[in-house]
Formats: C-alpha cells, structure tokens, sequence
C-alpha cells in the first residue's frame, strides 16, 4: 500500500469483501487494507468485523446474520471493482503461513482438485468451489457473488500460482491482472 499514490476520490467508498484473518499480520488484515487504501484515496471506509474463518458453520451462520456484518456483505455484492488476492496451496500462501490450513487440510484440497484460493474460498481446476469444511466457514463473499461483480482485479507475484490466474480468469472469478511477465507468460501457455 506504500506505493500507491494519493489521489481523490471522495466519491468512492472501501470495504472489506473478507472477514480479518489474524491481529498478528496486522498488513494482511482486511479492515486494515481498506483503511488505508480509502486513506491514500481520500475515500470512505467500511468495515467487516468479522474473523474470515470460523470454527463451524453454525457460528458462521450466527456471525453472517449480525445487521453490521449482513450489511457489508451485501454491499460487498454491489461493488463496482473488486481488487483480491489469489494464492495457490504452495507453502508459501498467507493461508498456510498463518496457520489455518494444516498438512490434512492440504491433502483434502488436493483429493478435491484444489488449484487456488480467493477470499479465503478455495476452488477447484473448474472454477467451483470446493466441499470441504474450510468453505463452510467463510465469512465474506463467496465466488458465485465474486464472479458477479463487473470488474475484479488481482495485483499478483509467485510463479507457482499460474494454475490458479489461469482457472480463475477462465472460469470468470477475475478479469484484471496486474503481474510479472513469467506469470503472464505461464497463464498463456508459453512458458
């Protein structure tokens, strides 16, 4: 975020499509992202205070009924531009690296043909999601609501997720990238 440029746009109001996913990498933390993006552009912020994971879907079910976090949800919905992260099941995945996927969870995604993750939703080399328990207890849009916003835009490094851009870019999840010419190389097949 240091590098992006203040500009103004006060018309325009952030907010988080994910619920946090932990108070110790406080730069990943989605209300912290739109914080400071609506900052450096002079726009509103709203937030979702909500964890992005849970611990079963009765909770996320509880937590996703609250009027405050309903109502970014849904708003969330009417975005006109979606700017997300997409990472693949490598060790390196913010999810891996703080802890909420185990070496088991891994090997379940890989048996349901897992290639990639958006909004903490992973999905398979179809585009679906995949039925594991990690999707059941996501608080934040899921892809189908994803795939439905007009224009959404990935800023992304790490050769090892050109599976993951390729089948999200052919199954509708995200149609801006922003990447390295190795990645764009890869997703089109030439590298």
């Amino acid at each position: 975020m240091d590098s992006f440029p203040y500009t103004n746009h006060q018309e325009a109001t952030i907010l988080p499509l994910i619920g946090g996913l932990s108070d110790d990498y406080f730069d990943i933390q989605s209300n912290q992202l739109s914080y400071d993006l609506a900052r450096k552009m002079r726009a509103k912020a709203k937030y979702l205070y909500s964890p992005a994971l849970v611990s079963n879907p009765l909770i996320r079910e509880e937590l996703s009924n609250n009027n405050a976090i309903q109502s970014i949800l849904e708003a969330g919905k009417e975005v006109d531009l979606a700017l997300i992260g997409i990472s693949s099941l490598d060790q390196e995945s913010n999810m891996r690296r703080l802890g909420f996927l185990s070496e088991e969870d891994v090997v379940d995604l890989r048996r349901h043909n897992a290639v990639g993750v958006i909004n903490s939703r992973f999905y398979d080399n179809e585009g679906n999601e995949t039925p594991n328990d990690i999707n059941k207890n996501v608080i934040g849009l899921n892809l189908e609501d994803m795939k439905k916003i007009p224009d959404v835009m990935t800023v992304v490094y790490g050769d090892q997720k050109v599976d993951a851009i390729r089948v999200a870019l052919e199954s509708g999840m995200l149609n801006i990238i922003v990447t390295t010419d190795t990645i764009a190389e890869g997703v089109l097949g030439r590298g």
